[in-house]
């Protein structure tokens, strides 16, 4: 079999895997704080600043933040991917060492971290971000629904 074909049937497996497999609200927000966070710490090593974070119902979130060089915005534009993934390998890795209780401190420190940097995500806040979106509700103020 090509490498072509290998990688074609590899991404449909993953595509499929992804859809079968029940993924939580509390991950997909996990993942979407992590992702946000990545833009707003690579903004403060840039000198940048911060002005706010939303995160919606609809896991999405985006980060508004002022930065000092235009090409500043190359590197906090990356960084919310590869500290999702980042993030992700390093709870593999945990598992994998059998360390998953290392793994879940590092989840809640995270969780506290961005709480105390940011107390008002959204106009409503982290925690009732969360269980709005648990009851099924519209948590987070209106501006973009789309994740940068």
């Amino acid at each position: 079999m090509g490498r072509w074909m290998q990688t074609i049937l590899i991404l449909i497996g993953s595509a499929i895997l992804t859809h079968a497999i029940p993924f939580s609200s509390f991950f997909r927000n996990l993942d979407t704080m992590i992702h946000e966070f990545g833009h707003a710490l690579v903004t403060l090593l840039l000198s940048g600043q911060v002005l706010r974070m939303e995160l919606h119902a609809d896991h999405s979130g985006v980060t508004y933040s002022s930065m000092t060089s235009t090409w500043s915005a190359v590197p906090i534009a990356l960084a919310g991917y590869i500290s999702s993934a980042l993030f992700a390998m390093l709870m593999f890795y945990l598992r994998s060492k059998r360390q998953q209780r290392l793994g879940l401190k590092l989840i809640t420190a995270q969780f506290l971290l961005f709480a105390a940097c940011f107390p008002d995500v959204g106009g409503s806040g982290v925690l009732v971000a969360y269980f709005d979106d648990a009851r099924g509700g519209a948590a987070g103020g209106g501006g973009r629904r789309d994740r940068t």
